[in-house]
């Protein structure tokens, strides 16, 4: 289901904004154009990024957003349309420029992927230069965002080799059953881990509280 959030303009992100404006004022880059450094900054980020104009063309996408629109066509060049997945929820937010003029708002949509994949998708306005603003899109892989927490939180509770890999399971949605099958073990030995997972947690998070008390 897609969803509108609105900030007012104090709260609405300005500092991306800024710094891709100074930058492209310093180096008198044409409108658009990614500075080289900023370009190595997003391509290090976990989420899939793309800009776009209000006109549907692609003004840059970092390798993540090209995997994951890949994912959503099945087609090496999707450069040349923008998948509609994403496009329907960019139309939402150029349609809502004229009603909420005056806040910054953000739409937010899940949209599947065709192996069954989930992704978060968030978008956005935002001001390279005076001229033209562009649309701002963020690709969140909700699976590999799991399968880091899980890897994060395997560390964070000890967890025994085979605890994480149940733990990175269950955090992926699948349910007992599934894992004891993925797994090649009984249910009930499922079931131990688990047990034995939530008991470490409420242990770190006990000795946490103690601590900082």
């Amino acid at each position: 289901m897609m969803n509108t959030i609105k900030y007012s303009s104090d709260q609405a992100p300005t500092q991306a904004t800024s710094f891709f404006k100074q930058e492209s004022d310093k180096n008198h880059r044409k409108p658009g154009e990614i500075p080289i450094l900023l370009q190595g900054i997003v391509e290090s980020l976990i989420d899939g990024i793309m800009l776009l104009s209000e006109q549907g063309e692609l003004v840059f996408a970092n390798r993540h957003a090209n995997r994951i629109c890949y994912q959503l066509t099945q087609n090496l060049s999707w450069r040349n349309s923008v998948p509609r997945e994403i496009w329907r929820s960019c139309k939402a937010l150029i349609q809502g420029r004229k009603e909420f003029a005056e806040e910054a708002i953000v739409i937010e949509d899940e949209i599947k992927t065709q192996d069954n994949g989930s992704i978060r998708l968030r978008v956005r306005w935002l001001a390279l230069d005076t001229a033209e603003s562009y649309l701002f899109v963020t690709l969140e892989d909700l699976q590999q965002s799991a399968h880091r927490r899980a890897i994060a939180e395997a560390q964070k509770y000890s967890l025994t080799k085979r605890e994480a890999q149940v733990w990175q399971l269950r955090r992926a949605g699948y349910s007992r059953k599934a894992i004891a099958a993925e797994l090649y073990i009984k249910e009930d030995t499922v079931k131990k881990h688990i047990k034995s997972i939530l008991a470490k947690q409420n242990d770190a998070e006990w000795l946490g509280e103690s601590i900082a008390n």
